[in-house]
């Protein structure tokens, strides 16, 4: 699946495609009742050697993730000139998360 497809998957495509690959269910998007659940993603990416920028601003929601990979550092947008804007930190944890599973063919399921 290409990064701009999952970018634009809906929330419940989203949540499914979360469950099967990072084994993490979540009840929502939403940030309140959610965040926590969402963490357990951050963990195993964590766990995979990315460190994951989370940003809450006024207005405004994002995630990036630093990697290292043929030697030297990556990011999941910057690197791209990219910065989306979430509606939720969960709904960027969960599409960068993702994104990085597609583009480094790994798997969070070890």
């Amino acid at each position: 699946m290409l990064r701009s497809e999952i970018l634009a998957l809906d929330a419940r495509a989203l949540l499914d495609m979360v469950a099967e690959k990072f084994g993490v269910r979540l009840a929502g998007l939403e940030d309140v009742g959610n965040l926590g659940e969402a963490w357990k993603i951050v963990e195993k990416l964590d766990h995979m050697g990315w460190a994951v920028d989370i940003r809450n601003m006024k207005g405004r929601k994002t995630v990036d993730a630093l990697g290292f990979q043929d030697g030297g550092p990556v990011t999941v947008f910057a690197r791209y000139g990219e910065d989306p804007d979430f509606s939720s930190v969960c709904e960027g944890i969960c599409k960068t998360g993702l994104i990085i599973l597609e583009e480094t063919k790994t798997s969070a399921m070890q």
